[in-house]
């Protein structure tokens, strides 16, 4: 029955098995659970000890939906998990997001990633990589700012939440912006027209041979060629391959003679 919750299937594979028995060990010996009877295949459990009063304790909620969600992975789901629940653990409960007037909490985090890496105790790379297959199975969104503030030294942390919340996500950002410097909001909605134009005038020259002034193609040249490297060097530090399905394709720039000789073998170098 627990497997069945987690996963909608009927078959119980040893290996799951024997991770659901110490799972309901573990619960036994910090004292949640105790255990009246056991049979072959199942147990009666005395679960008063999980009561709380909900007014008084923390609490998070987890819906049978995003677990099944995780359980969709071939791999690593019980680890996955675990993570996601470390994650969503860090949403702030005191920040606010007010929407039609109304202010909400717990839509919004903003931790480092070293910070949820030590929380849940996996390696950064490793919570590269759980928050990419989290992102793709559209449980958690994660709004990335392109700028560094220009009082501060250090870039924003990225805002992250329920993917089921990305528009009051990205609400709380948009509100937020008017705690920046004013060139800082400028600069930001800059690089986000800039990055959309760029991404647009790219897709225009794959798909429908769009040709453009040298100047500007060699912009978009530019600009695709950052965000290339960026996503090898995401795949080189997270050893997620799903990075690599972001890199673009380059050979229309093949016919530019803005191109420096040999660029291809220099573009990772």
């Amino acid at each position: 029955m627990i497997y069945y919750d987690l996963t909608e299937d009927d078959e119980l594979p040893r290996g799951i098995y024997q991770k659901i028995i110490s799972g309901i060990d573990n619960l036994v010996d910090i004292g949640l659970i105790k255990i009246l009877k056991t049979g072959k295949y199942h147990f009666i459990i005395d679960k008063s000890n999980l009561v709380f009063d909900s007014q008084k304790e923390g609490f998070l909620t987890i819906d049978s939906d995003e677990v099944l969600k995780i359980f969709t992975e071939d791999k690593d789901n019980f680890k996955l998990l675990q993570y996601y629940v470390v994650l969503i653990s860090t949403i702030s409960s005191n920040t606010s997001v007010n929407i039609n007037g109304k202010s909400i909490g717990n839509i919004v985090g903003n931790y480092p990633l070293k910070r949820i890496s030590l929380l849940a105790n996996v390696s950064e790379k490793t919570a590269y990589k759980y928050n990419a297959i989290l992102e793709d199975l559209k449980l958690i969104y994660v709004y990335r700012y392109m700028h560094r503030p220009s009082n501060s030294d250090h870039y924003q942390t990225n805002i992250y939440g329920r993917y089921c919340n990305k528009i009051c996500i990205e609400s709380y950002v948009i509100n937020n912006l008017k705690f920046l410097p004013t060139d800082d909001i400028i600069t930001h909605r800059k690089e986000v027209n800039y990055r959309r134009s760029m991404t647009q005038k790219y897709l225009a020259m794959v798909k429908n041979g769009k040709k453009y002034p040298t100047d500007v193609t060699k912009n978009v040249y530019n600009f695709i060629i950052a965000e290339n490297e960026k996503y090898q060097n995401l795949y080189e530090s997270s050893g997620d391959e799903t990075y690599l399905s972001k890199i673009r394709d380059t050979n229309i720039f093949d016919k530019y003679d803005f191109l420096p000789e040999n660029w291809e073998d220099e573009l990772f170098d």
